[in-house]
């Protein structure tokens, strides 16, 4: 599998988040708990073969598989559904290139962030031992990762999106080869902050937030043009901007958090990449419909 959902790092990754993992033909199956009761197997970014993974949801009592492969569109935990559509941009042209590909407001950006001192700083690029003294999990000191939670939470906030417990990060840190974290800086304070790793072919932007107090500096713009160099120098041939919205899916209930973003992704010049839709393979059908009238009733 040449997806970073399905590789074996990212495996290690929920072990390490204490959810029990399996393989179906080779396709990763995480068991990942529901609200209530139970669980449910996610294989992110793969289709599984529907009889074997059923046998596999049988077994362990997960209440549905979901894939890329056969069932119904997704009723309960939606917001844990992978994006159909991501953004990503090729990193084998000479940087004057690729900022020639970029929208001309973005070019502005970065010189402007530059000018008013603006600065990235790598706090780990390779895996370094964890729980050092001073350092949080990952090996990253305690500062910077607070700093790092401060900027996910203001943006969640900020976007009225949803963020992991803080252990999630501390642990892909800790855990996840080859992660990387970004800060853009001014005068003391962390403007930005991006968790990028490398698997195979691809740099994939995981997590990141900004501090909306001094957006005038456009750190973002800097932030990540400085991860793919830094990408691009490691020989990776992709970066990924992970999950976008296209001009169709504007009247769905997520549209609004996401239009802005995808216009700072597409800003950076690329291509969008459609996969597959993601599909529920129900096992407890009963409790499935549970689960469904649940979270039609939610506020």
């Amino acid at each position: 599998m040449h997806d970073l959902l399905q590789s074996q790092g990212w495996e290690q990754f929920q072990q390490a988040l204490g959810r029990q993992t399996h393989r179906v033909g080779g396709v990763l199956a995480v068991a990942v708990p529901l609200p209530v009761r139970g669980s449910y197997l996610s294989c992110p970014r793969a289709a599984c073969e529907s009889s074997a993974a059923r046998a596999l949801a049988q077994e362990v009592g997960a209440c549905f598989v979901r894939h890329e492969g056969d069932g119904v569109s997704p009723r309960v935990m939606r917001r844990l559904v992978e994006p159909q559509h991501t953004w990503r941009v090729a990193l084998d042209a000479d940087s004057d290139a690729m900022l020639a590909a970029m929208h001309e407001k973005h070019r502005y950006n970065i010189r402007l962030a530059q000018r008013r001192g603006v600065a990235i700083r790598a706090v780990r690029t390779l895996s370094s031992p964890p729980h050092a003294p001073g350092k949080a999990r990952g090996g990253v000191d305690v500062r910077d990762f607070d700093a790092c939670w401060s900027l996910l939470g203001d943006t969640a906030q900020r976007q009225r999106i949803r963020t992991h417990e803080r252990q999630y990060y501390e642990t892909m840190l800790d855990v996840l080869p080859d992660t990387h974290l970004y800060f853009a800086e001014r005068e003391g304070t962390a403007l930005a902050v991006a968790i990028v790793t490398y698997h195979g072919d691809t740099a994939t932007y995981l997590h990141g937030g900004s501090l909306h107090e001094q957006r005038q500096h456009m750190a973002p713009h800097l932030l990540h043009w400085t991860a793919m160099r830094g990408a691009k120098q490691a020989g990776v041939r992709w970066y990924d901007f992970g999950g976008m919205s296209l001009q169709t899916d504007r009247n769905k209930p997520t549209a609004a958090s996401w239009e802005g973003i995808t216009r700072f992704k597409q800003g950076f010049g690329g291509e969008c990449v459609t996969h597959p839709q993601t599909r529920d393979l129900i096992v407890q059908r009963g409790w499935y419909t549970v689960g469904g009238a649940l979270v039609r009733l939610r506020p």
